[in-house]
C-alpha cells in the first residue's frame, strides 16, 4: 500500500517540479510575457485533462502504471534538452517568435509528458478505485512538496538541467522502491544519470544552442529567471530569460535614460534608480556628481553579476527589495527617480506604470524633482495600439504632475515633474558641462524636431487613466504586443470562447460542471488574491512562495477531510458551491488586512478546491473509467479561469472580477439542486 501511494506522490511530485521548470523554460526560449506563459500553461491542462479523460479506453494496470512513472521521470529532462536544440533550428535565430507559433511548439514537446502525466493519474484512481479521495490528496501533497522544494531550495542551488536530472533520479528510486524486481533494468539509468550529473554539464551545453557564436562566461537560474553573460570580441552581453539586458560597448540607451531626466535638474544631489542599474546607468548618472544614489534591485544574482563584471562606483546604496514595496516605504527625499524597468508585459510591472505609483513616487521626490520612465514605441509612426499604451502613462502621470515631457523615438521617454520642464536638452548639457557619447546637439537636433514633438502630442487620445486595481495600460501592452504578429485582440476572446465550449461540452453533466466551476473559481482567486497581495505589500519572491504553498496545502487538507467523509456526498457538494458563490464576495470586503490573511485566504480557498474532487468521485464508485472525466474537469476549469481572467481583470478591474469568479457556481448550484432533488425522489 504504501509503495503504491509513494508512486502518486511522484506523479504530483513531479508534475509540479516539472511544470513550473518548463514554464520558466518557455521564457527563456521565447521570451516570453504573461500572457504567452498563461496560454502554454492553458494547454498544459487541458492537454493533461484530456489525456486523463481518454486514459478509459485502456485497460488500468499495474505495470502500465509503472510504466508511466517512469516516463513522467525521464521526459522533463528530454523534453528540455530537445527544446532547447529545436528552437533555433525551427525558429530563425535571434527572431521573436509568434504567439500562435509558441504555442504549437510548446504544446508539441509537451503533449507526451501531459499524456503520460494524465494516463498515469486515471490509472491510479482505477487501481485503487474504493480510495479515489486518498489517491487525490495523495497526488495532492506531491504537489504542495514539489511547489516547496522548487521555489525554496532547488532553484536556489541547481541549474533548470540539474534539478530535472534529480527528478529523473528520485523516480528512479521510487520505482526501485516499489518493486525490487525493477532494480535491475533501473540500475544502468541510475549509474548513467550519476554520472551525468557529477561529471558533464548538460546545462551549458545544451544552452550553446541558444547562444551561437558567443562565449558563454557565465550562466545562473536564479529564482526570478534565467542569466546569461556571454563574449563576443571586447564585448559582454548580459542577458535575462535570453533577452538582451544591455552590452557593454552601448550606451546610447543608458545615456537617454539618465540624461533626459537629470539635465532638468539645477542640482543632483541624491538619485533613486529602480533596476537596471548595472548597466552603464549608474556611471551616466554620476557625470552629475551626486552624494549619493540609492540602486533597488529585486535579484540579488543580478548584483552578484554587476560587482563581478562591472564597477560599481562607491556612492551608490544597493538595496535588494521589490522597487515598489521600497518606493512605498521609503522617508528618504530624492532630486530624480529613474525608473529603468521592462515594458508592462505583466501584472506584475504594470505597477510601475499606474496612478497609484506615481503618488507614491512624488511623495519622496523633492519640489523640483523629477521621474524619468520609458516605453517601447516606434520612430515616426504611432499605430492604434501604442497610441492608446502612450496615452495611459502619459495622462497617469500628469494626473500627478504638473508637467510631463515625451521624447519620441523607438523607446518613448516620459519625464515628468512639478517644475518646469524644457526640450532644450542639449543646451542644459552643455551648461552642465555633461559630457556625452550619443545624447548630443546632433543627435538630439533630429529626434527632437518640432513637427515629431507636435505629432507625437497629437497622437494622444483618450484619457484612460492606469490604477493598481483596474490595469489598462497592461491591456493595451498585450494588443500592441499582438499587433507585431497581426494577431487582433479578439482573436484571443474567440479561442478563449471556443475553448470554453469544448470544455462544456466534455463536462456536461452536473457532478463534473461542479468541479469544472470550482477549479474556474480557485484559479481566478488565487490569482487575484496574489494579484492584491503585490500590490499592496510588494512582489517578495519567498512570499509569494509561501501564499502558493499555502493553497496547496488548503487543497490536501481539503481532499484528505471530504475522502474520509463521504457520505451524502451530493448535499456536500451542494454546500461547497454555495460557499464558492460567496466566498469572493466576503473576500471583495477584506482585502485592506494584515498580511497573514492573505495566506488564511488562500488556505480556505484551497480547502473549497481540495473538499470537492473525492466527493464528486462517489457520484462514478460503479463508473471508474470515467473518473478521468472529474480530472479533466478541474484542469480545464483551472486553465480557462486563469486565461479569462488575464483578459478581462484589465478590462473590468479588480472588484468585478471578483464578481466574475463567483458566478459560475451560482448557476451550478442550481443545477445540482435539481439534481439533489431528483436524488431524494
Amino acid at each position: 500500500m504504501f509503495r503504491f501511494y509513494l508512486l502518486v506522490f511522484f506523479i504530483g511530485f513531479s508534475s509540479l517540479i516539472t511544470q513550473l521548470s518548463f514554464l520558466r523554460e518557455i521564457c527563456n526560449l521565447f521570451y516570453g510575457n504573461e500572457l504567452s506563459i498563461t496560454f502554454v500553461l492553458a494547454s498544459w491542462l487541458f492537454i493533461s485533462g484530456v489525456s486523463s479523460y481518454l486514459a478509459k479506453f485502456l485497460r488500468a494496470s499495474k505495470k502500465r502504471f509503472h510504466f508511466l512513472i517512469f516516463l513522467i521521470s525521464c521526459l522533463p529532462l528530454l523534453l528540455i534538452l530537445l527544446a532547447r536544440t529545436l528552437r533555433n533550428r525551427i525558429f530563425l535565430y535571434g527572431a521573436v517568435v509568434d504567439p500562435l507559433s509558441m504555442l504549437l511548439f510548446s504544446s508539441c514537446i509537451l503533449a507526451p509528458y501531459c499524456i503520460a502525466s494524465g494516463f498515469s493519474f486515471n490509472f491510479a484512481c482505477r487501481l485503487r478505485k474504493k480510495e479515489v479521495g486518498k489517491v487525490y490528496w495523495v497526488d495532492s501533497i506531491g504537489d504542495l512538496v514539489g511547489s516547496i522544494a522548487f521555489s525554496f531550495l532547488l532553484i536556489y542551488f541547481l541549474n533548470l538541467i540539474q534539478i530535472l536530472e534529480l527528478l529523473f533520479l528520485i523516480g528512479i528510486i521510487f520505482l526501485a522502491i516499489s518493486n525490487k524486481k525493477f532494480i535491475k533494468y533501473l540500475l544502468p539509468f541510475f549509474l548513467l544519470l550519476t554520472f551525468l550529473f557529477v561529471f558533464v554539464d548538460l546545462n551549458l551545453l545544451s544552452l550553446r544552442q541558444l547562444y551561437r557564436n558567443q562565449q558563454i562566461v557565465y550562466q545562473k537560474d536564479s529564482p526570478f529567471g534565467n542569466l546569461v553573460v556571454t563574449k563576443t570580441g571586447r564585448q559582454l552581453n548580459f542577458f535575462e530569460n535570453n533577452i538582451l539586458l544591455f552590452s557593454t560597448q552601448t550606451t546610447a540607451e543608458k545615456e537617454e535614460t539618465v540624461h533626459y531626466g537629470l539635465s532638468q535638474l539645477k542640482n543632483v544631489s541624491k538619485v533613486l534608480v529602480l533596476s537596471g542599474g548595472i548597466s552603464s546607468t549608474l556611471s551616466e548618472v554620476n557625470k552629475y556628481n551626486p552624494k549619493v544614489i540609492d540602486y533597488v534591485e529585486i535579484d540579488s544574482e543580478i548584483i552578484r553579476i554587476g560587482k563581478k563584471f562591472r564597477r560599481i562606483p562607491s556612492n551608490v546604496n544597493i538595496y535588494l527589495s521589490d522597487a515598489r514595496f521600497f518606493v512605498k516605504n521609503s522617508k528618504e527625499k530624492y532630486d530624480a527617480i529613474i525608473v529603468d524597468l521592462p515594458d508592462p508585459t505583466s501584472l506584475q510591472l504594470n505597477r510601475f506604470y499606474t496612478v497609484e505609483f506615481f503618488k507614491e513616487a512624488k511623495r519622496i521626490l523633492s519640489k523640483e524633482g523629477v521621474i524619468s520612465i520609458s516605453l517601447s514605441c516606434h520612430e515616426n509612426y504611432f499605430s492604434p495600439e501604442i497610441r492608446e499604451l502612450l496615452s495611459s502613462v502619459y495622462f497617469s502621470l500628469k494626473e500627478v504632475f504638473k508637467n510631463v515631457l515625451i521624447i519620441p523615438g523607438d523607446t518613448c521617454y516620459l519625464i515628468a515633474s512639478d517644475s518646469r520642464l524644457s526640450y532644450k536638452i542639449a543646451n542644459l548639457l552643455k551648461e552642465k558641462n555633461i559630457t556625452t557619447r550619443y545624447v548630443n546637439e546632433y543627435y538630439l537636433s533630429a529626434k527632437l524636431t518640432k513637427e515629431r514633438i507636435g505629432y507625437t502630442y497629437s497622437s494622444l487620445i483618450n484619457k484612460t487613466l492606469n490604477y493598481d486595481f483596474k490595469p489598462v495600460t497592461y491591456a493595451f501592452y498585450s494588443k500592441y504586443w499582438l499587433s507585431f504578429f497581426g494577431i487582433k485582440f479578439m482573436l484571443l476572446v474567440i479561442l478563449i470562447t471556443l475553448f470554453a465550449i469544448l470544455s462544456l461540452l466534455l463536462t456536461k453533466e452536473p457532478i463534473p460542471l461542479s468541479i469544472f466551476t470550482t477549479g474556474f473559481l480557485g484559479s481566478c482567486l488565487e490569482i487575484l488574491i496574489i494579484f492584491s497581495f503585490q500590490i499592496i505589500y510588494g512582489y517578495i519572491y519567498s512570499k509569494i512562495g509561501f501564499l502558493i504553498a499555502s493553497f496547496m496545502l488548503g487543497t490536501s487538507l481539503g481532499s484528505y477531510i471530504s475522502s474520509k467523509k463521504r457520505k451524502n456526498f451530493l448535499k456536500k457538494i451542494l454546500i461547497i458551491e454555495l460557499f464558492c458563490f460567496f466566498y469572493p464576495l466576503i473576500l471583495l470586503k477584506l482585502l485592506k488586512v494584515p498580511e497573514f490573511f492573505y495566506y488564511f485566504y488562500l488556505l480556505m480557498l484551497g480547502m473549497l478546491v481540495g473538499l470537492e474532487f473525492p466527493l464528486a468521485s462517489e457520484f462514478y464508485k460503479k463508473r471508474i473509467r470515467k473518473i478521468g472525466k472529474l480530472y479533466f474537469a478541474d484542469l480545464a476549469g483551472g486553465s480557462l479561469g486563469s486565461l479569462i481572467l488575464l483578459i478581462s481583470l484589465p478590462l473590468i478591474g479588480l472588484k468585478n472580477s471578483f464578481f466574475l469568479a463567483s458566478l459560475p457556481n451560482f448557476f451550478t448550484f442550481f443545477l445540482l439542486l435539481i439534481l439533489f432533488r431528483r436524488w431524494q425522489k
